[in-house]
């Protein structure tokens, strides 16, 4: 075999094993983030995220695409107050893309309805951190 083909090999090989399973360092740190009016509880699969009135959720693992910085698709459901009765019908469930960036334990959030165009807020939420949520009456 010639030296440059050995060499091609060996590149292809190398680059191969670059792309193997994610290091935690590529991924959300799981647990519970917590911030005023919201609650995000990270798992290895996505997130479920409570606020004072609404919910969300991600089913896709929360994965850095830059440095510090994801973006992840999922569905943000509008809450109301009083309690819910038999028979009520689910809350809709809007397309949602959450994007966020995180400094250490700290984690900035904005979460856009692409079907409304409406841009629902930026979060502040710490890792640890016990949310302060205002439930709906």
């Amino acid at each position: 075999m010639r030296p440059s083909i050995a060499l091609l090999i060996l590149l292809v090989l190398s680059a191969a094993g670059c792309a193997g399973p994610t290091t935690p360092s590529d991924v959300v740190p799981q647990g519970v983030w917590g911030g005023d009016g919201i609650k995000m509880t990270v798992t290895a699969t996505g997130a479920t995220l409570e606020f004072d009135c609404d919910a969300g959720a991600i089913s896709e693992p929360l994965l850095f695409a830059h440095v510090g910085k994801f973006t992840a698709s999922g569905t943000y459901s509008f809450g109301r107050g009083g309690p819910r009765q038999l028979g009520d019908p689910p809350a809709p469930q809007h397309p949602a893309r959450y994007e966020g960036s995180i400094d250490g334990k700290e984690m900035q959030l904005s979460i856009f309805l692409s079907d409304l165009s409406r841009n629902m807020g930026a979060f502040m939420l710490e890792l640890g951190r016990q949310p302060t949520l205002e439930r709906c009456l």
